[in-house]
């Protein structure tokens, strides 16, 4: 009966589904908890560290994520918490070998040297978008001499700037399985000799263009780098201030780069559509609005075989004017005709119509959409109810939907379609859309909600979250306070509900998740508590 049992739970690859069988009987319990390898924590507070060890005995891999991500935004107090103390004291055992560190604060590189120090055969080390105190790099210098199992290792977009590169030689030399290498803040000339040594890395994100236009030598100082990318080097990031003139150190592999992030680049249209028709088999394109329009649509022509896009917002209306890198919905209706394989698109615009949207609804194997409308200071607030409708209708995978529009774009008969079509949304952010809870009646399914300047009031999202079964997440912030005793209706003892004190009487920012029933150690004064 267990073997049966454990033959079905590794057929079963979403957590949910997991947990799920795992409340059938206590054999299938037990079984889970003896066979469960892998843990995604999505919000700190939700578990104990030592509770979940307990739980999950023979875990190998952890991700934790502390922090709201809305603090990116600035929504979220400094003050909030979010200790990753309590997790990396817990899970320092010899025994791990993956640990992911996302939003995350309260600790110092001392901790770090813990988790190196003791978990010598760890495969993967992410630690992304990190506030901790940087003492030294022992740390890293701890893996350089004890560890040659490790295959990714990730230290960029937080406060590490400690890294010896003969440390970082040193790993890339002793671990032989090293696929996907993370750093920042070194000049990609002085990386020669580490990528040079790095055989099989396939992802490299790091390194900075440093060009002193006085000086000729620089001007020619990257061309040696062709000698030295690795052989099967597929996914490439992070090139923070490449310009036209540098682009040609891509050119030597582009037609197997697959993953392209240019986000941090100094890239604009016209370098993008260059760089674009080299790029036959690109799957993962990540970008800004300096794309524009003509990039894109290089981009629909060029790159067939496109999975994932994402550009992100830079510049101001004047600036990205001046150098013709906006993106209107021309360049999005060529990308959604010609890249039928999207999976992912994650897009700012300044300007969306139904039938932008209508032609991204017939991309069959969407799974995730997030659309920013930027504002400009002439612009005609249109209506996307119907597009929104035939969006969750027709794209049946999609898992994820965020939508930051403007006051008018999403009516009541827009939320009504998110409830009615829906049914396999996991994740929905909204941002000045409608008032109607129609949505909380459908989306059996959700399980995290974040909803910015929607005018609900308290009631509204209690009712919802009674709504929504399967809901362990509800992020709100401006929303209509009306009484606090609203909330009763949500109130449960596995229910936290957390108010920012410095927004109870005015921006309402409130957020509720359920939690094991233990009380929190690091709990920040600044939060009201009010269950």
């Amino acid at each position: 009966m267990n073997a049966m049992i454990r033959l079905v739970l590794e057929k079963l690859e979403d957590p949910v589904d997991l947990s799920t069988a795992s409340l059938v009987s206590t054999a299938w319990y037990d079984a889970d908890s003896n066979t469960r390898e892998r843990i995604t924590v999505p919000l700190s507070y939700a578990a104990s560290p030592g509770k979940l060890s307990q739980r999950f005995p023979n875990v190998k891999y952890l991700r934790v994520k502390v922090r709201p991500s809305e603090e990116m935004f600035e929504l979220v107090s400094a003050f909030w918490g979010g200790s990753a103390s309590p997790w990396i004291n817990e899970i320092a055992i010899s025994g791990l070998e993956a640990l992911e560190l996302n939003w995350c604060r309260g600790f110092t590189t001392d901790g770090l040297m813990s988790i190196t120090k003791r978990c010598r055969n760890v495969e993967s080390l992410v630690i992304g978008n990190c506030l901790l105190e940087e003492r030294n790099g022992e740390w890293l210098h701890e893996i350089a001499l004890h560890n040659s199992s490790l295959k990714v290792l990730h230290c960029h977009e937080s406060d590490i700037s400690m890294i010896s590169l003969q440390d970082l030689e040193t790993i890339v030399e002793r671990c032989l399985s090293l696929i996907s290498l993370k750093i920042s803040d070194f000049d990609l000339a002085q990386l020669e000799a580490t990528l040079r040594a790095a055989t099989r890395l396939e992802e490299f994100y790091g390194g900075c263009i440093i060009v002193d236009p006085d000086n000729e030598e620089d001007n020619d100082k990257y061309m040696a780098l062709d000698e030295s990318i690795p052989p099967n080097l597929c996914r490439v990031g992070d090139l923070i201030d490449l310009h036209v003139d540098e682009i040609s150190i891509l050119f030597g592999f582009a037609n197997r780069i697959q993953k392209l992030d240019l986000f941090r680049t100094d890239l604009l249209v016209d370098a993008h559509c260059i760089l674009l028709e080299k790029l036959p088999n690109l799957e993962v394109l990540k970008t800004s609005n300096n794309i524009g329009d003509r990039g894109l649509i290089a981009l629909s022509q060029f790159c067939k075989k496109l999975k994932e896009l994402e550009i992100s917002l830079v510049g101001d209306e004047e600036e990205n004017e001046r150098w013709d890198c906006t993106v209107p919905d021309r360049g999005m209706r060529s990308v959604a005709e010609n890249c039928k394989g999207l999976e992912s698109i994650v897009v700012c615009m300044i300007k969306v119509s139904d039938s932008s949207l209508l032609a991204i609804a017939e991309l069959k194997e969407l799974r995730r959409f997030e659309l920013v409308l930027i504002p400009t200071n002439v612009m005609r607030i249109e209506s996307l109810d119907n597009g929104v409708g035939s969006l969750l209708s027709s794209c049946g995978k999609i898992r994820k939907i965020t939508l930051h529009l403007l006051p008018g774009c999403l009516s009541d008969l827009g939320m009504g379609y998110i409830g009615e079509f829906g049914r396999n949304l996991r994740r929905v952010k909204l941002v000045s859309v409608g008032d109607s809870d129609l949505l909380a009646k459908g989306c059996k399914q959700l399980q995290k909600l974040e909803m910015v300047n929607c005018p609900f009031n308290e009631k509204g999202l209690a009712t919802a979250v009674t709504n929504l079964s399967s809901l362990k997440y509800l992020w709100a912030c401006g929303y209509n306070k009306v009484e606090r005793r609203d909330l009763s209706i949500m109130s449960h003892p596995r229910w936290k509900i957390e108010l920012s004190s410095s927004a109870v009487e005015e921006n309402c920012h409130l957020v509720a998740y359920p939690c094991l029933g233990y009380e929190l150690s690091d709990y920040p004064e600044i939060i009201v508590r009010y269950n």
